[in-house]
């Protein structure tokens, strides 16, 4: 059997391969790479071409002159098994500790599902395109449940989306308050609480220099003193244990200390950025295993500015439209339709609108202007429908609704719920009304359609 005949012009081709033609024959390995005979001509090969030779899966190489397995190539039955269990992580509810960028936090078997590891992240040299003036990133990591033949090895990803501008800087204890006559921090755990003269183990923040380092993995310092910086600002880490002090190092950058080990004293004249929590951020997360993803969700929170308190809420009088971004996860899967089964990410637009009336404030707004994994624009509209602010905002569980449209189809009642908080960063104390808002969305259509997504918008 002939796996493909490859077409030339004036060539009759006869069963048993034979080729007749006045300017010599034509060979083809099978997978559309042929010579182009005697006479050096080449056939053209397009993307289509190779598709209708070999078969989905297969593109044009640069040259033009044979086909390539494709590696973007995504079989129908691997996109529909993604689909799917991307559609199961996100009915799940989220852990009982908040994710953020530096981690996402263990699930235990009674959240309810088996034990999943908490997975320590860090940032990514990938560039994220920022949305509306809030810049992006991506923070990546990997963690293992159980031990010795029977572990699991998990990766975890945290796109992140914040308005954390480039900072001024002051005198580092300006930034990280410090004992009174005591020059050196100490380190507390990474998502801990400092109190004064502590410094979290934000391994963003954290540089030591050292001969003695290794390339990657775990290794243990000598007492001594290590030239080094926190957050930009130059200084040293010293090792207070005699028997010597643990790190973690991956391509070169500090990814571990043991906080009780080290110390870190800024130098002479050390600079720290200036507000450098003041800051929203809202992002989607994924935990996955060796058959895909087995949780996921989203998070919105505050590294800084004002919230809006209960006492504040009441004095705030007038309207205000609020504009920015949103970003999440979806997944469609039809068992009945598998053809449609589609996954992966989203950002879109985000609009909400305030009414700060005194006796029956609101808040509603719209998620649009979807884009798909990057690539393909969705004529979708989700509704964040009307409802009361209390205080804060509109707090979680308090069956605010969303409704969301697929190509101008209103699928029936609002059936997802939102949550909206407001905040005033960098207030100079001039406006009347909050200046920011974040909040968390998600929106279902019957079993087979479901999105969570997050958003950060300001007045």
């Amino acid at each position: 059997m002939i796996a493909h005949v490859k077409y030339l012009p004036h060539i009759l081709v006869l069963a048993g391969g034979l080729a007749l033609t006045g300017c010599g024959g034509s060979s083809d390995d099978g997978n559309g790479n042929g010579n182009g005979g005697e006479n050096g001509n080449k056939d053209e090969f397009t993307n289509a071409r190779c598709i209708e030779i070999n078969g989905p899966g297969h593109i044009a190489n640069s040259d033009g002159d044979g086909c390539i397995d494709d590696p973007d190539y995504v079989s129908s039955d691997a996109k529909s098994a993604t689909a799917k269990a991307l559609l199961a992580a996100l009915g799940l509810a989220e852990p009982s500790t908040a994710v953020t960028p530096a981690s996402i936090p263990a699930r235990t078997a009674d959240d309810p599902r088996p034990a999943f590891p908490a997975i320590t992240l860090k940032k990514s040299s990938t560039s994220v395109d920022p949305l509306n003036g809030w810049q992006g990133a991506d923070y990546k990591g990997d963690g293992t449940e159980g031990t010795g033949a029977t572990a699991v090895k998990y990766t975890g990803e945290v796109r992140a989306y914040s308005n954390k501008g480039a900072a001024e800087r002051q005198p580092f204890a300006m930034s990280y308050a410090a004992v009174d006559n005591r020059a050196y921090y100490e380190f507390i755990a990474s998502g801990g609480n400092p109190s004064t003269g502590e410094l979290i183990s934000d391994y963003d923040k954290i540089s030591i220099s050292s001969s003695s380092l290794k390339d990657n993995g775990r290794q243990t310092l000598d007492v001594n003193q290590y030239s080094g910086s926190y957050d930009g600002a130059s200084g040293s880490y010293t090792c207070i244990i005699p028997a010597g002090c643990q790190v973690n190092v991956v391509e070169g950058k500090i990814t571990g200390i043991t906080p009780a080990q080290w110390r870190f004293t800024p130098g002479s004249g050390a600079t720290a950025p200036k507000g450098a929590s003041d800051y929203l951020e809202f992002g989607w997360w994924v935990r996955k295993g060796k058959d895909g993803p087995v949780d996921a969700g989203t998070f919105a929170r505050s590294s800084g500015g004002t919230a809006i308190t209960d006492a504040a809420a009441n004095t705030i009088v007038g309207s205000a439209t609020y504009e920015g971004s949103a970003a999440g996860k979806f997944a469609i899967s039809n068992s009945a339709l598998p053809a449609q089964d589609n996954s992966g990410h989203f950002t879109a637009d985000a609009m909400l609108k305030a009414n700060f009336d005194a006796t029956t404030p609101k808040l509603s707004g719209t998620i649009d202007n979807f884009t798909l994994n990057e690539t393909t624009k969705g004529t979708w509209v989700v509704s964040l429908e009307e409802h009361a602010i209390a205080g804060v905002g509109v707090a979680a569980g308090q069956n605010a609704k969303t409704k969301w449209s697929l190509d101008g189809t209103n699928f029936g009642a609002a059936g997802g719920d939102w949550e909206a908080s407001f905040y005033d960063v960098n207030d100079k104390g001039n406006s009347t009304t909050p200046n920011s808002v974040i909040g968390k969305f998600e929106a279902s259509i019957s079993s087979t359609h479901h999105l969570e997504g997050a958003f950060g918008a300001t007045n």
